[in-house]
C-alpha cells in the first residue's frame, strides 16, 4: 500500500513537474510572440474588424503622450509611447471619412541638456531646452485638403504645445490620400525616440483598380514599419552632429527596428552606460497560412537609413508607391528611403517548399553611411510564419539557447537564407528605378504642362550642409541662402490674418498664385544637391510628379542647367510616377512637378533627422489670397523652437 502512494505521489509531482516546464514554456512563448509580457509594444497588423464598406463616419482617436522605458531591442531607454504602447496607435479610415485625434502632453518638462555639456554644440541655435517637452504630430502622406492647420507641422501650420497641454487634430480623408501612410512627430527629434505610428486610408476605387485594371487580389493585410534605432535620445544625436566632433556626419544608428522589434546582441556593444538584457528583445512575426496572397505596406520610420526589404523564398510584387498606383513589377528586394512608403503583394510559397518560417529581413547599406558603428548589425530581422498554432507552441528550438533557462519546448527560428544579390536590386542609396514607377492610371494622372505665361514658376533650390564660421564651423542645412527657423507666428497665421512672410535668411518661401481663369499655379522645382549622399526630400500637402532626376558620374557635381525652358517643355508628361517623398541623388538633381492647388503653406524638407531639425527645410504657400477664407485657424504664437 505504501509503494502504490509511493509510485502516485511519484506520477503526481512528475504531472505536475512537466505541466509546469509546459506552462513556462508556454509563457515564455507568449513573450517571444509580442515583444513583452505587459503588451506594451503594439501590434501592427491591420485588423480583420475594420469594415471598408462603412459609409462615412467620424473616428475618435483619444491619445496620451509620454515616456516610458522600453527596451524595443534588448536594450533599455526612454521611449515616447502613446496610451503606454511603442509603437503608436495604427489610423485606419476610409475616404470621406472624417478623423478626430486628442493628444495629450504628459512628456516632462526638461530643464536642461547634459549633451550640450558634453558636446562643444551650436544645438542652442535650433534646439530650445524645452525643445523635446513638446508635441506636435504631422500626417505624412495626407493632402489636408481644407484642414492645413492640422498638417502638424510646427512653425508652418501650427504651434507645438507643451506639458499638461492638449490639442485635438481633425481632418477630412480626401480621395487623394488614399494608400498607404503614416504618422510622427513634427518637433525636436522625438520622432526618433519612438512618436511615429501607420496610417492606411482604404478607398474602394483604389481597389476596384487594383482588380479590375491590374487583375490583382490579395486575402489580407500587414503593415511594416521598417527603420533605424538608436540606443541614445534624440537630443543626444543632434547634439553630437551639431558640433565640431561630428566633422559633419550624421550619427549612425545602433540597431534597427521592424514593427518596434528586434534583437541587438549585447556582446556588439561598444558603448558606456548601455543597459542591455538580450532576453528583453524579439523578433516581431508574421503568421501566415500557406495558398494566402498577401498585401504588405511598407513604412520607412527611420531617421537616416535607406532599408532594402526583402523575404528569404518569397518574390515581391510592387504594387504602390506613396499613395500611389503602379504598373505592378516583380522584385526580390525594394529599396525604401526614409519617409517613404510601398504596397507589396506576396504570394506563399509552394507547399513543396520544406521550410515553415522565414526570415525578413531589412537591410541597412553600410556605404550610405559617412562614419562606421561597430556595434550596428547592418541586417534587421522579423519573422513570416506558417507553422500550425500548435507547432509554434511545442516544437523544438534549434537558435536560441532555451535549454540554458529551463526551457524544453520553444518555437524555432527559421534557417533559411537571404536572396543572393542580383543586378535587379538597383544602386545602393538610391530610389526605385524612374523606369519602373510607372503610374496604373496612365490616362488620368498625366503630369501638368508648364507655361511660365500663364503663371506657373520655375524654381531652382540648391541643398547643402556647410560648416562656416559664424555657426561655429558645426553642419547647418541650407536651401539657397536660408536655413530654416521656426518663426514665432505659424506661417499660416501670417497668411490668414492677409499677410504674408517674405523670404529671409531663415524662412525660405514660395507662393503659388491662381493665374488666368482661376488657374492653379504649376510649379517645376528643381532640387541641386552639392553634398555628397543622397537627400530624401518629401513635400508636404501634396504629391509631385518626379520628371527627371540626374546624378553625377565621377562624383563632380551634376548641375542643371536649362536657361531657355526647353528642357522642361521637352519633359513626356504620361507614364511618370507620382509620389510625396523622394532622393535627390548625391551630387545631383530631382525635377518635380506639381499643381499649388490646395491652399495653405506646405512644408518641403529633408527626411533625415539631423538635417530637417540643422535648417534644410522651406515652405510652398498655396493660393494665398484664398487663406483668409478658411476660416477655421486659431491665432497661435509659437515660442522659437526648432523645425
Amino acid at each position: 500500500m505504501k509503494r502504490s502512494c509511493s509510485l502516485s505521489s511519484l506520477s503526481t509531482r512528475l504531472a505536475l513537474l512537466v505541466a509546469g516546464l509546459l506552462l513556462t514554456s508556454l509563457l515564455y512563448v507568449h513573450h517571444y510572440r509580442l515583444g513583452s509580457p505587459d503588451h506594451r509594444y503594439l501590434d501592427q497588423s491591420i485588423g480583420a474588424v475594420f469594415h471598408q464598406d462603412e459609409v462615412p463616419t467620424t473616428r475618435y482617436y483619444d491619445w496620451t503622450v509620454e515616456r516610458t522605458e522600453l527596451a524595443p531591442d534588448g536594450v533599455k531607454r526612454d521611449m515616447i509611447t502613446v496610451n503606454g504602447r511603442f509603437p503608436g496607435p495604427t489610423i485606419q479610415g476610409n475616404v470621406g471619412d472624417h478623423i478626430s485625434v486628442v493628444v495629450r502632453n504628459r512628456l516632462p518638462r526638461n530643464i536642461s541638456h547634459p549633451e550640450r555639456e558634453r558636446y562643444s554644440t551650436m544645438m542652442h541655435e535650433v534646439y530650445d531646452v524645452d525643445t523635446d517637452s513638446k508635441v506636435s504630430i504631422h500626417w505624412h502622406g495626407l493632402s489636408m485638403r481644407g484642414s492645413p492647420q492640422s498638417d502638424g507641422a510646427h512653425g508652418f501650420t501650427s504651434c507645438a504645445f507643451g506639458p499638461g497641454e492638449e490639442k485635438t487634430y481633425t481632418f477630412q480623408l480626401q480621395e487623394e490620400d488614399a494608400g498607404t501612410h503614416w504618422w510622427h512627430s513634427h518637433i525636436g527629434m522625438s520622432r526618433s525616440d519612438g512618436l511615429w505610428g501607420s496610417l492606411i486610408v482604404h478607398s474602394k476605387k483604389e481597389r476596384a483598380n487594383l482588380v479590375q485594371r491590374a487583375g490583382l487580389r490579395w486575402d489580407k493585410e500587414e503593415v511594416v514599419a521598417l527603420g533605424d534605432h538608436y540606443h541614445k535620445p534624440g537630443a543626444e544625436q543632434i547634439s553630437w552632429f551639431m558640433s565640431r566632433y561630428s566633422l559633419g556626419y550624421e550619427p549612425t544608428p545602433d540597431s534597427g527596428l521592424i514593427n518596434g522589434r528586434h534583437i541587438f546582441e549585447c556582446a556588439r556593444n561598444m558603448v558606456d552606460g548601455i543597459r542591455c538584457d538580450q532576453s528583453l528583445g524579439s523578433y516581431s512575426t508574421l503568421e501566415w497560412e500557406r495558398g494566402k496572397t498577401y498585401r504588405l505596406r511598407l513604412v520607412n520610420v527611420g531617421a537616416l537609413a535607406d532599408m532594402i526589404f526583402s523575404i528569404d523564398g518569397h518574390a515581391l510584387q510592387v504594387i504602390e508607391a506613396d499613395g500611389t498606383l503602379i504598373k505592378p513589377f516583380k522584385s526580390r528586394r525594394l529599396s525604401i528611403a526614409p519617409g517613404q512608403r510601398y504596397s507589396v503583394l506576396v504570394q506563399s510559397p509552394d507547399t513543396r517548399v520544406k521550410h515553415s518560417r522565414f526570415w525578413l529581413r531589412a537591410q541597412m547599406d553600410s556605404r550610405c553611411f559617412n562614419m562606421a558603428n561597430p556595434s550596428l548589425n547592418l541586417t534587421t530581422l522579423a519573422i513570416v510564419d506558417y507553422a500550425s498554432p500548435s507547432s509554434r507552441t511545442f516544437e523544438s528550438n534549434k537558435g536560441l539557447d532555451f535549454r540554458s533557462r529551463g526551457l524544453p519546448f520553444a518555437p524555432s527560428l527559421p534557417t533559411t537564407e537571404a536572396w543572393p544579390a542580383s543586378p535587379e536590386d538597383g544602386k545602393e542609396c538610391h530610389d526605385v528605378d524612374l523606369a519602373l514607377l510607372k503610374p496604373l492610371l496612365e490616362e488620368e494622372e498625366a503630369a501638368p504642362a508648364l507655361d511660365l505665361a500663364k503663371g506657373d514658376i520655375k524654381v531652382v533650390v540648391t541643398a547643402t550642409m556647410p560648416k562656416m564660421e559664424r555657426h561655429g564651423l558645426v553642419p547647418v542645412g541650407y536651401l539657397n541662402q536660408s536655413t530654416w527657423r521656426a518663426p514665432t507666428e505659424p506661417i499660416l497665421q501670417s497668411y490668414f490674418k492677409g499677410g504674408r512672410r517674405e523670404t529671409s535668411r531663415n524662412q525660405l518661401i514660395f507662393e503659388g498664385h491662381a493665374g488666368r481663369d482661376d488657374r492653379p499655379t504649376t510649379i517645376e522645382l528643381i532640387v541641386q544637391n552639392k553634398d555628397e549622399a543622397p537627400h530624401p526630400f518629401h513635400l508636404h500637402g501634396h504629391h509631385f510628379w518626379v520628371m527627371e532626376t540626374e546624378e553625377s558620374p565621377n562624383m563632380i557635381p551634376s548641375f542643371y542647367f536649362d536657361p531657355e525652358g526647353k528642357r522642361s517643355q521637352a519633359y513626356e508628361l504620361k507614364g511618370r510616377a507620382k509620389r510625396d517623398t523622394v532622393h535627390v541623388p548625391a551630387l545631383g538633381y530631382a525635377v518635380l512637378r506639381w499643381r499649388m492647388d490646395n491652399p495653405g503653406v506646405w512644408a518641403f524638407h529633408c527626411h533625415v533627422l539631423v538635417h530637417m531639425v540643422s535648417g534644410l527645410a522651406m515652405a510652398t504657400v498655396d493660393e494665398p489670397g484664398v487663406i483668409p477664407n478658411l476660416g477655421n485657424i486659431m491665432p497661435e504664437s509659437c515660442p522659437r523652437l526648432s523645425a
